[in-house]
């Protein structure tokens, strides 16, 4: 495969538990770990902890490397910046006031609060995900997702996206 290609590709193979556990299992309970933050009320801090630190506990000891894991999970960052206004458009107490083009933005505690909250639900989700993908070759999540009964039309969707990527970057260099 291609330089090229192969960074596209986000399974790393390896001999650890992760890599060996069934991939509807593995599916199963990603997609309830990320339901489950997503649930979690902002704000929830000793919940958001626990959470990210049995994230954590599962990476470390998978065989993963936390340094593919952490350069993987950047890639939600830009993301949550959609959340960012959040931080003056929500009620609660003023925080600071920033004068902006004749404008008045009042940071307040909720909206900080709130944006916090939403940084780190989409940094644990996209680590679950992330870590997921790189210990379960692309096929296996196929077969999983269609296990675990997910709609045909979605699981030949995604199919053909992750196709359809390396062709377009194949004929692209």
């Amino acid at each position: 495969m291609a330089p090229q290609l192969a960074l596209l590709d986000p399974y790393r193979p390896g001999t650890g538990w992760l890599h060996r556990a069934d991939p509807r299992v593995k599916l199963a309970l990603v997609l309830g770990f990320i339901i489950g933050v997503t649930a979690t009320p902002p704000g929830a801090w000793p919940v958001f902890l626990l959470l990210a630190g049995l994230e954590w506990a599962v990476v470390l000891t998978s065989g993963l490397t936390v340094s593919l894991v952490l350069r993987r999970s950047m890639v939600a960052l830009p993301f949550v910046l959609v959340a960012l206004p959040s931080v003056f458009a929500r009620g609660g107490e003023p925080l600071a006031i920033l004068p902006l083009a004749g404008w008045r933005l009042t940071a307040t505690d909720e909206g900080l609060v709130f944006f916090a909250s939403v940084v780190i639900k989409s940094w644990v989700a996209v680590i679950a995900a992330g870590t997921l993908a790189a210990a379960t070759p692309f096929p296996e999540l196929l077969r999983g997702m269609r296990f675990l009964r997910v709609p045909g039309v979605l699981v030949a969707l995604v199919s053909f996206t992750y196709r359809y990527l390396f062709v377009l970057v194949h004929e692209a260099v």
